[in-house]
């Protein structure tokens, strides 16, 4: 049975990559609002939605290869390691 601490352990990674990534652009905002141009700081917010956006129309490749990979894992199958990588590239570069 897993414990909640156990749970936490595993799942806190991925919760502060989940914050950290919109942080991004609110960092890059900061920095160039010290320049005081306005175009700098309107090209540095629509790159950060752009980057976020595109991020996360991509995040189903991360989520799809953790749970694939932790299946495998508890298997203690290394091939099927190694093909829930490949999957989602092929898919991936299909198009």
């Amino acid at each position: 049975m897993v414990s909640t601490k156990s749970f936490w352990l595993i799942a806190y990674p991925l919760v502060l990559a989940g914050f950290s990534t919109p942080l991004l652009g609110v960092i890059d905002t900061i920095v160039i609002a010290n320049t005081d141009e306005l175009t700098a700081i309107g090209a540095v917010a629509v790159g950060a939605v752009v980057f976020n956006t595109l991020y996360w129309l991509f995040g189903f490749l991360k989520i799809s290869t953790s749970g694939f990979t932790a299946q495998a894992l508890g298997q203690n199958d290394s091939t099927r390691v190694q093909m829930s990588l490949f999957r989602p590239l092929v898919i991936a570069f299909d198009e």
